[in-house]
């Protein structure tokens, strides 16, 4: 390598260094100044590489023969591709994950938590799907909570109906789940009727709309309010 050579790979890598601290830059508390460091990271970029994708790829070669963090590399990758990911992965992850700490206690909250996630990820597909809360409560709806209500039932034939892939374990986890709702109910039929679970629910969850209340028990929402305006004997 000549001497030409060595000057020339020694201003590229000053010119990395310093695309690197712009594109920290975007990690600004500040949405504006998110926006300009990302305008001046595209500039610098356009003038030492001949535009935004040249100037991240080239920052991506050389993160790998460092030997960087795959996912990093991956999001070098990204931005080039889509200018502004970094940006919204960086939002994203401090305003809109909602995280529960709680998981779900029925098949039915796990289901409905695992849809709100993709629905997140429809809006920005950008962000990385494959959290552990996902998977987690993925797994929760498939087979690691218990069918305790025929709305729970339905929620569990719902996941194997459109995701097993030819996963034929489901047959048994539907089997089971089908035995404990069965013997769920034959203790209900013996215990409190259900005007008197309707008005439970009503009581601890006042908050419920007449359908989630509905849903919980397995009848119509009219059926709910059938029962809460009659008065227990």
């Amino acid at each position: 390598m000549d001497l030409f050579d060595l000057m020339s790979e020694g201003r590229e890598d000053k010119a990395l260094d310093r695309l690197e601290a712009m594109l920290d830059a975007l990690g600004a508390e500040d949405e504006d100044e998110q926006r300009r460091a990302l305008a001046r990271a595209e500039a610098f970029c356009t003038r030492e590489w001949g535009g935004y994708a040249a100037g991240l790829e080239a920052l991506a070669r050389r993160s790998e023969g460092r030997r960087a963090d795959p996912s990093q590399v991956a999001q070098l990758r990204r931005e080039a591709a889509a200018p502004g990911t970094i940006i919204t992965e960086i939002n994203f992850g401090r305003r809109g994950w909602e995280v529960e700490h709680t998981l779900p206690v029925t098949v039915v909250a796990a289901r409905d938590e695992c849809l709100r996630w993709e629905h997140r990820w429809r809006e920005l597909p950008q962000v990385v799907a494959a959290t552990a809360r996902y998977l987690q409560v993925e797994e929760l709806w498939r087979r690691g909570l218990p069918c305790a209500s025929v709305a729970d039932l339905t929620a569990r034939m719902e996941y194997w109906a459109g995701r097993c892939d030819g996963d034929a374990t489901g047959y048994a986890i539907l089997l089971a789940d089908l035995a404990q709702v069965a013997a769920s109910l034959s203790t209900r039929a013996d215990g409190p009727n259900t005007k008197e679970r309707v008005r439970r629910l009503k009581s601890e969850h006042p908050d419920w709309s007449l359908a989630r209340i509905g849903k919980d028990l397995g009848i119509s929402r009219q059926a709910v309010h059938k029962h809460l305006k009659r008065k227990i004997p």
